[in-house]
């Protein structure tokens, strides 16, 4: 991982939301979902997502 900026880094939580509003899933499992996203996605990727 680069290092990211706090502009990348609300990029991650944006997709997480998104993942979980999709999934129904609680909102305590954000911080998961970012973690997740981070290690599995470059920061390219999480805003083609989010721009799909």
């Amino acid at each position: 991982m680069t290092n990211m900026d706090a502009k990348d880094t609300a990029q991650y939580v944006d997709l997480a939301m998104k993942n979980l509003h999709f999934m129904k899933m609680q909102r305590e499992n954000v911080v998961s979902e970012v973690q997740r996203l981070m290690n599995h996605l470059s920061i390219e990727d999480v805003k083609a997502q989010l721009h799909k």
